[in-house]
């Protein structure tokens, strides 16, 4: 029996995924920014909370646009890692992706962060592009990553 479910978030787990979010990141996502997507209506942010005492473990921000989805931000709580509970975000998204008959999940990832890309690559996404300069706190390029759902259509 596991420990824990994934939910959606909501402005209630905003205090949590804040903390996890400064504990994750160089340059983390402000309150503003986490509002803002949660008022967007092609935006959706899910997370793991423990059975136990309803705690936000990890989270997942992405958009899904008519049939893509683009993952904006994940993190698990330092606490957690090691745990599988990005691999099980990843595994919701994907299944949501499916379902929602999406083509491609796509998502930008720092070089640098090797356990993010080993994670990606696991799951089969491909690095397909790169964008310049694309983050403002160190100017490090961004590595383009796809998912392509085939297996989601009948064409």
């Amino acid at each position: 029996m596991s420990s824990h479910e994934i939910i959606p978030l909501d402005r209630g787990h905003l205090n949590e995924i804040l903390d996890i979010e400064v504990l994750s990141f160089g340059s983390p996502w402000t309150e503003v920014a986490f509002l803002g997507e949660f008022v967007q209506p092609h935006s959706f942010t899910y997370g793991v909370v423990s059975l136990t005492d309803h705690k936000v473990m990890a989270y997942i921000v992405f958009w899904l646009l008519e049939d893509e989805v683009h993952i904006l931000n994940l993190a698990v709580h330092p606490a957690f890692r090691r745990e599988g509970l990005a691999n099980s975000l990843l595994t919701y998204l994907v299944d949501v992706s499916q379902k929602a008959m999406c083509r491609l999940v796509f998502l930008e990832v720092r070089p640098s962060n090797l356990a993010a890309l080993r994670l990606y690559e696991s799951f089969g996404f491909v690095k397909v592009g790169i964008r310049p300069n694309y983050y403002t706190d160190t100017s490090e390029d961004a590595h383009l990553y796809t998912l392509f759902l085939e297996d989601s259509h009948d064409y």
